[in-house]
């Protein structure tokens, strides 16, 4: 989620203009209406790509192996943006669903969890849950817990919270408050972006998540322990730390070995963080248009496409303030070797 140039600390725009991105392959796949943005990614078993759209509840739908597809797309009724998605059961994704336009007023109360079920010839579309204490859902990853089946949990960016969603019984509760999610400066109908993107490493039991407005990486190992009611408990094993720091990232696909990709969409740059804090550009950069507004990113999980890091854009030009969507993209990043992807 884009936030206002007036956040940005000079310090930070002037650090961020001191790293080169690296020469690496770029193709635009697909791009979206005037006026739509893309929040968020995932790619299906098959390789077919979703990506949720910002100014209408769509979660589109395309096919990168073929030179002929065009984007087909699934309506979420009773919102008017997309946010976070993850697959929680084979082929079957979670969607997070609210009230928020840009340049229009959020709607906090208006947010809620879908499922979409792509097992069928058509896709399904049924309501998780309601989440009205909610100021902002925005980012979501998934724990597995055995079954083909997992748990999610969800970033409230307004008010600095995780939330642990049972999909299969609509339960939830707060888990999380990490200190560096919490954004003490937010106003519950204007907030700024505070913690934003998630993902979980299952091989490492860490939890990843950045704070846009504090420009921050961060991590903390979960204790996972399961339950009779089949909702697992959830708590952290361990003190929350800071990966890296010095640039606003929004949403981020993670490597099993902790290295992530990070899109930084307030300006326009992708970005590898290492392991151990060290922080490259790859792509784009706070003047450039080829991932201008990238907002999430996510592995190839073919043979196909094992070398690809596919990265959704929100379309907005750079570095002008109020300005309306060009439309939305996914752009195609080939990396120099092959990764395994914790999730899609």
């Amino acid at each position: 989620m884009r936030i206002s140039a007036v956040f940005q600390p000079l310090y930070l725009l002037a650090t961020l203009a001191t790293l080169p991105a690296s020469a690496l392959e770029i193709k635009t796949l697909f791009q979206v209406d005037t006026g739509i943005e893309l929040e968020n990614i995932a790619v299906r078993w098959n390789g077919k790509i979703l990506a949720t759209g910002v100014s209408q509840p769509l979660l589109f739908q395309f096919d990168p192996t073929s030179d002929q597809s065009v984007p087909t797309s699934v309506t979420i009724p009773g919102a008017t943006s997309l946010f976070g998605i993850t697959e929680f059961s084979p082929d079957v994704f979670a969607v997070v669903a609210g009230n928020w336009t840009r340049g229009a007023t959020l709607v906090p109360g208006t947010f809620s969890t879908w499922s979409v079920n792509f097992r069928s010839k058509e896709p399904v579309v049924s309501k998780i849950v309601d989440f009205p204490q909610a100021a902002f859902l925005n980012g979501m990853t998934a724990i597995p817990r055995g079954r083909k089946n997992a748990t999610l949990l969800i970033t409230d960016t307004g008010i600095g919270k995780i939330y642990h969603v049972d999909p299969t019984t609509s339960n939830f509760t707060t888990v999380l408050a990490p200190a560096a999610g919490a954004n003490t400066t937010a106003n519950p109908a204007e907030p700024q972006a505070g913690i934003n993107g998630i993902r979980y490493n299952a091989l490492s039991k860490t939890l990843y998540y950045t704070n846009t407005i504090k420009t921050v990486f961060c991590k903390v190992e979960l204790s996972i322990t399961p339950s009779k009611d089949g909702h697992p408990s959830v708590t952290a094993a361990g003190p929350y730390t800071v990966v890296a720091s010095g640039f606003p990232g929004d949403d981020f696909a993670i490597q099993p070995d902790g290295t992530a990709y990070i899109g930084a969409n307030p300006v326009n740059t992708l970005y590898k963080v290492t392991p151990g804090g060290n922080v490259t550009a790859v792509a784009g950069g706070r003047n450039e248009t080829a991932v201008a507004g990238a907002t999430s990113a996510a592995f190839g999980r073919t043979k196909a496409d094992r070398t690809v890091l596919y990265v959704s854009t929100n379309g907005l030009p750079p570095m002008v303030a109020n300005a309306t969507s060009h439309g939305g993209k996914v752009v195609a990043v080939e990396l120099s070797e092959p990764v395994l992807g914790c999730e899609a």
